[in-house]
């Protein structure tokens, strides 16, 4: 894993019941409000690949993207989780 990416589900609109809006670890300001998570990770192969992979822009949720050029493959693998013990 390259990159690891987390935005928390908050519940912004009071109701308890639904997500309003994905936010990072530092913009929580109530751990109580938050119903979900959302991770995105960016998977890279060991070994360089023939021929290389195209250049391209990888975007994790609200990263920065990223854009290497090192022949090595990628893949994103994103999820959401719900927390159902709150």
């Amino acid at each position: 894993v390259e990159n690891m990416q987390v935005l928390y589900g908050i519940d912004a609109g009071g109701d308890s019941t639904s997500v309003n809006q994905f936010v990072s670890a530092d913009r929580v300001t109530n751990w109580g409000k938050v119903l979900s998570v959302r991770i995105a990770l960016l998977a890279t192969s060991i070994d360089t690949i023939s021929p290389p992979p195209p250049v391209r822009n990888f975007y994790l949720l609200d990263a920065p993207p990223i854009a290497p050029d090192d022949g090595l493959a990628r893949q994103i693998f994103t999820t959401t989780i719900q927390l159902k013990n709150i």
